[in-house]
């Protein structure tokens, strides 16, 4: 069950990043292809919607590398 949560979480930050990369392109006509120029140019941008994906993106990291386990972070 626990490997479900890592798949879970890592197919939900790219389907985010699709929305968030698109989002980017119709605002800039840029096409990116790192997590830096994406954090840079919403930071910029888009503070609101940085702010929110800075925080959740170390769970995002996690799932490569850790057994994630359901829990609250306080949402």
């Amino acid at each position: 069950m626990e490997s479900s949560f890592n798949s879970a979480v890592t197919l939900f930050f790219k389907g985010l990043t699709v929305l968030i990369d698109l989002m980017i392109y119709k605002k800039t006509g840029s096409i990116l292809n790192n997590h830096s120029q994406r954090f840079r140019i919403l930071e910029e941008n888009c503070p609101e919607v940085y702010t929110i994906l800075d925080r959740d993106f170390s769970i995002c990291q996690e799932s490569y590398s850790l057994k994630l386990k359901k829990t609250c972070r306080g949402y």
